[in-house]
């Protein structure tokens, strides 16, 4: 930490015009208070680090536009420090926010395989769903597949809350009933229809 403040501040041009000290130790307690100042922002010594170094790089350059009549350096330093390390915390943050947004759209981004094995699992369960007369396979459809309550669907489709219910069970009911005709090896007969 010592040899980082001290090759920073070498030019003895800028180290004289803004008044800095010449010394190791004196310059060793200034980057103490500066680190302490930027981790009370950014708590991790990490980025305190970096915030110093930002602020030692810019006094390095230019004296960073010190003026010592608008009050002390040390005063000074502390509000660039201070201000430099909100700018790291704000970097990190957004830097990790994208980080944790990549990794999120990354899950639910189907593959191709999923995406055939979701197309045609999609299209066997409205296979089997076809044979249902249309008032049970559309409240079965909504409830199951369109992930909704049986009140969402009552107040969606303008029926009675008993109504969705008792269509669901006989939907259901009809379902097993031509599984169980299926597995069997009967004619399952699916080309009528009728409603509920």
């Amino acid at each position: 930490m010592t040899a980082v403040v001290h090759s920073a501040l070498q030019p003895a041009d800028t180290a004289t015009r803004v008044g800095l000290p010449t010394d190791q130790a004196a310059l060793t307690r200034l980057h103490r208070r500066l680190h302490a100042v930027a981790k009370a922002v950014v708590k991790r010594d990490d980025l305190a680090d970096d915030a110093v170094q930002r602020v030692l790089i810019r006094l390095w350059d230019d004296g960073a536009g010190f003026d010592a009549r608008k009050g002390s350096l040390e005063t000074w330093l502390a509000f660039l420090t201070r201000r430099a390390a909100i700018d790291v915390l704000r970097v990190e943050t957004r830097q990790r926010r994208n980080e944790t947004f990549g990794h999120h759209i990354m899950a639910t981004i189907e593959s191709p395989e999923d995406a055939l094995e979701s197309a045609a699992l999609r299209g066997m369960v409205h296979a089997v769903l076809a044979p249902l007369p249309d008032a049970q396979r559309i409240v079965v459809e909504a409830t199951y597949l369109g992930e909704r309550t049986n009140d969402e669907v009552a107040r969606e489709l303008g029926l009675p809350l008993g109504t969705v219910k008792s269509r669901i069970r006989r939907g259901m009911h009809k379902l097993i009933d031509l599984t169980t005709v299926a597995d069997s090896g009967a004619d399952v007969g699916l080309g009528t229809r009728r409603d509920a």
